[in-house]
């Protein structure tokens, strides 16, 4: 399971192709698209000297500090869906947006860009969650309420943890769970534009009506079968405390 995190070991940009026949063809978190011989991948260091190649939203999430500098997401609150879905429905709406341009005349087209513009501003409108239980005291005083939900901020704040307390990755883990990253559309533009000329042959346009159509009817059923939850602001202010058992996380050095 992905949990965000804050990478002991930088390794971030990773734009090097010499290992490109080792490569996988796609990320071996989120199993998104990873061009061909893996090219569109990013090598992420795991404990020592083990390494996984993760497509670039995957990769971010493992790296907030890099991804509140370069502004790449928000910080939302979200638990009903795991990371590696958030990011696969993202990736899915990014591909939308760019065929929407593309496709300025095409009727199905323009239907799904409304349906991504109300699907992603309602994730979007999460990050109010996330700026409620942060900003709960005097962090509200101190800047503008939305750089509460910056990665970089919710990076900080783990560092600080991470010192005071000596939390293990998994236990950081946990004091996170719930709280997912939101990659932002204009980003990971190039890595969208690159996905959307490999799968353009197998999903045209026309079809993603349908498919949107399907993915709401599966999330309906979904809900109907979860109980509703809600947001719990109760000690996020507070990094202390025992961890409760949970999955374990994928860490990295």
């Amino acid at each position: 399971m992905l949990s965000l995190s804050v990478s002991n070991k930088p390794c971030l940009p990773d734009l090097t192709t010499a290992d490109a026949g080792a490569r996988p063809s796609s990320c071996e978190v989120c199993s998104g698209p990873g061009g061909k011989g893996g090219a569109l991948l990013q090598k992420h260091f795991v404990g020592g000297v083990k390494f996984k190649y993760l497509c670039p939203i995957c990769h971010h999430c493992l790296h907030l500090d890099h991804a509140g500098m370069v502004k790449s997401g928000k910080i939302i609150w979200l638990p009903e869906i795991t990371q590696e879905h958030l990011n696969l429905l993202c990736l899915a709406m990014f591909l939308v947006i760019h065929k929407a341009g593309v496709n300025r005349d095409h009727d199905d087209a323009k239907a799904l860009l409304s349906h991504v513009k109300l699907m992603y501003g309602a994730f979007r409108k999460r990050a109010e969650h996330v700026e409620h239980a942060f900003g709960s005291g005097a962090m509200d005083k101190l800047g503008p309420k939305d750089y509460l939900s910056e990665p970089q901020h919710l990076a900080s704040l783990m560092h600080y943890a991470a010192f005071k307390t000596g939390f293990s990755e998994k236990a950081m883990a946990e004091k996170v769970q719930g709280m997912r990253f939101l990659p932002s559309p204009i980003f990971f533009d190039p890595y969208t534009r690159a996905v959307s000329r490999e799968v353009n042959q197998k999903y045209p346009v026309d079809t993603w009506v349908q498919l949107v159509r399907d993915f709401e009817t599966q999330r309906e059923q979904a809900r109907e079968s979860v109980p509703e939850e809600s947001f719990n602001a109760e000690g996020m202010d507070e990094f202390g405390g025992q961890p409760q058992p949970h999955s374990t996380p994928m860490t990295e050095a």
